[in-house]
């Protein structure tokens, strides 16, 4: 497993050195001049070329990003041009407000998408089954910035149950209960692509081990039907659903730029919009790195979790 494991991350590297030079290829195509936006219009061309001296910009991209993956390789991510903060702290100050919002949903997806696709597929062609597939269709197809809309709409302008946006209510004392109820509404709008494609999967992986012979096998000798679909189908019907659960990670930290935007939740998301207007380009370069890490950590994790679903996986 250990020989597994530094393998596939030797693998790894190659591929998020790349993702890195991708997007530092990007930010150096972006037109016009940084500088611009931080200094007063009125200084001469020489002042200007002065803080581009300083901030490391009259130099080559290629020397430019060798410095900053040596940085990297030494641990440092580089400053804001913003503020001049450690990018680290920035993202820092953000991670955790994203990864509390990105898990809650992915465990919501999944503790209601799974059992719904079980049903859907023990119970097909029933009410539960079109009903359960319209719905998930409904979900995948929602433009999330457009459900969030309409869900601060009608739950937060016409019935006033929830609040319209942030983390905290200002000016009320932190509490577990204030965080819940600003949490419910991005919860569910992150949650619904998720929760639409795993329970399209679930699904549709039940239907297909369900016909295989061991589960006619199982039937002929007797076992118990909720043996056979929660033991046998369901643990073999798993494998796509784990691919599924590595990409999402990922993907929803994706997502959450869009909705945390919505929400004005202050997490990596809002960030990531905050450094696209502001050009704040050794951010987005950190957040993107860190993307990329998370990638391949889904990957891997989707792996270890092939083995515990099926005892026949093995990696050496």
């Amino acid at each position: 497993m250990l020989k597994y494991l530094i393998r596939r991350i030797l693998i790894a590297l190659p591929v998020i050195l790349g993702v890195t030079i991708i997007t530092f290829t990007i930010i150096q195509m972006a037109p016009g001049d940084i500088v611009d936006l931080y200094v007063d219009p009125t200084l001469s061309a020489a002042d200007k070329e002065a803080i581009r001296h300083n901030l490391g910009l009259d130099q080559h991209p290629v020397i430019q990003y060798g410095v900053w993956l040596k940085g990297v390789a030494q641990g440092d991510l580089g400053n804001s041009l913003v503020n001049r903060q450690p990018v680290a702290v920035r993202i820092g100050e953000r991670m955790g407000p994203t990864l509390g919002l990105s898990l809650t949903a992915l465990a919501v997806a999944f503790l209601i998408a799974i059992p719904v696709g079980v049903i859907s597929a023990t119970k097909q062609y029933s009410w539960l089954d079109y009903g359960s597939s319209i719905f998930a269709l409904m979900f995948v197809s929602i433009p999330g910035f457009f459900l969030g809309i309409g869900l601060i709409f009608f739950f937060s302008l016409r019935l006033d149950w929830l609040p319209v946006s942030g983390m905290r209510t200002l000016g009320v004392e932190k509490s577990f209960v204030d965080l819940l109820q600003h949490m419910i509404l991005p919860t569910v709008v992150l949650s619904a692509g998720t929760m639409g494609a795993v329970t399209r999967y679930t699904r549709s992986s039940m239907l297909d081990v369900v016909r295989q012979d061991f589960i006619r096998t199982a039937r002929a000798k007797g076992v118990s039907e909720r043996l056979v679909v929660y033991k046998h189908t369901l643990r073999n019907a798993l494998i796509p659903v784990i691919t599924l659960l590595g990409l999402q990670l990922p993907q929803l930290l994706g997502g959450a730029i869009i909705i945390e935007s919505v929400f004005m939740w202050p997490g990596m998301g809002r960030l990531a919009i905050e450094a696209i207007n502001s050009r704040d380009y050794p951010v987005l370069m950190g957040l993107n790195l860190l993307t990329a890490v998370l990638v391949v950590l889904g990957g891997l994790l989707s792996d270890m979790m092939y083995s515990v679903a099926d005892p026949r996986i093995r990696y050496s």
